[in-house]
């Protein structure tokens, strides 16, 4: 994308990553370097700018570390609040974590989940919006314990 940014023409990234963060780049980009019309397949069109005028942008809360602690609270079968955290980026793992918790509350930028006891469950990591990958050994670790 950093490539297609500066290129003359069109670009066509095809079977390209759709995660939060991969969009979140893709609007700084936009913001800073060039214009895009992006598609589902993320179709580049890019009128290249001699300067880059520059700008403000708040990258978005980690879905990984968020997740971490969710599980962090689930193994420990605590009562927790992960603030700064995004629910539409967590989508499958809240209902994994939603297996283990008594209670999960979703709000606009945290997440509280109480725990009682555990359950065990099969996860399939999958591209995004699939289970990341990335909370695979969290998730086992947590099953160790039922």
């Amino acid at each position: 994308m950093m490539a297609a940014s500066m290129a003359k023409g069109t670009t066509i990234i095809e079977n390209a990553a759709q995660e939060p963060e991969i969009v979140d780049w893709l609007t700084i980009l936009t913001l800073w370097v060039a214009r895009y019309v992006v598609q589902v397949l993320l179709l580049l069109k890019s009128k290249v700018s001699k300067k880059m005028p520059g700008g403000e942008h708040t990258v978005i809360p980690d879905r990984i570390e968020a997740g971490t602690f969710l599980v962090a609270g689930a193994m420990t079968q605590g009562d927790i609040v992960v603030e700064n955290a995004l629910c539409e980026h967590l989508n499958l793992l809240l209902p994994s974590c939603a297996k283990q918790a008594q209670t999960i509350e979703e709000n606009i930028d945290d997440i509280h989940v109480r725990v009682l006891n555990f359950k065990r469950y099969t996860i399939k990591t999958l591209p995004y919006p699939g289970f990341p990958m990335h909370m695979q050994a969290q998730v086992m670790a947590m099953m160790l314990y039922c």
